[in-house]
């Protein structure tokens, strides 16, 4: 007999700087491929990624909510690599392109929404050299 480890942690996608249309179709797309997608309000962007993908409470507080330029920005937690493909796979079919999609690791949990903006922007300045 064969044992499954099941995740304690629901798959779930954060979706951050989405208009409400946007919000509607790409959370439309992620619920049909099976996610809980959460849609904070833009007054709860101070906290940690940890805190809005329910993965932790807010215990560090508020961080700060003055944002590095930025855009639509999904933040994945709980999903295998195979469920993450599933799900950006899903997107790719209904043409709905994103510019920047983050998976929670346990380096990036604590970080605040801008912390993770600014360490992506960062990485896309440097592939883009």
């Amino acid at each position: 007999m064969k044992s499954r480890i099941r995740n304690v942690y629901p798959e779930t996608a954060v979706l951050l700087f989405f208009d409400n249309e946007r919000a509607a179709e790409v959370s439309k797309t992620l619920e049909n491929a099976g996610l809980r997608v959460l849609v904070p309000e833009r007054s709860e962007y101070g906290k940690t990624v940890g805190c809005l993908t329910k993965l932790s409470p807010d215990t560090e507080g508020k961080g700060s909510t003055e944002f590095p330029e930025s855009g639509e920005l999904i933040i994945f937690s709980g999903l295998s690599s195979k469920r993450l493909d599933t799900a950006l796979e899903a997107l790719r079919e209904d043409k709905l392109s994103v510019r920047f999609k983050a998976v929670v690791t346990q380096y990036n949990v604590k970080f605040t929404v801008a912390e993770l903006l600014e360490h992506m922007l960062d990485e896309e300045r440097k592939i883009k050299k």
